[in-house]
Formats: structure tokens, sequence, C-alpha cells
């Protein structure tokens, strides 16, 4: 697995949710531009793959993080959800 980096330093970006018709449900998430620009992987038609991590507590988060940062193999990203 190649890890793909962005281009600059940190990037927030905020958007929306849109409404998949066979999940009947919001589960699609389009990238926003300033986002795709920093990974020039993802313009690609190469498969990129991506991986969701969700944990209970925020221990097991803490954990999971000091262990990200050890092996230093993965570039962690935040995603959170509201309304």
């Amino acid at each position: 697995m190649k890890l793909i980096v962005p281009k600059s330093g940190a990037v927030i970006v905020e958007g929306s949710m849109f409404y998949s018709s066979p999940d009947k449900c919001k589960s699609i998430i389009r990238l926003k531009k300033k986002l795709s620009n920093e990974f020039p992987e993802l313009k690609s038609r190469d498969n990129v793959y991506y991986r969701i991590e969700l944990w209970k507590t925020y221990d097991e988060v803490e954990d999971r993080i000091k262990d990200i940062v050890e092996r230093r193999k993965t570039l962690p990203m935040l995603l959170f959800f509201y309304e």
C-alpha cells in the first residue's frame, strides 16, 4: 500500500453529504476541489482505497493515534459528522 500525502500543510474543508437513493441515506461524500488538489493521485483513473476506523471510546482513539505516530506509515485524517 502506497501512502498518499498532501502537497502542502494542513487542509481543512467543509462540505455536505449527498443523498444516495439506493442506500436511502446521506452516504455520499464528494471531495471539494481544495482537497482533491492536495492529492493529485485522486484525479487518476487508478484505484485509490480508503479505510475508516470508528472507535467507541476516547481511550481507544488515543491508543490508535499513538500507534499511528509511532509507526508513521499512514497519514491520519479527521472526519467529523455534524448537523
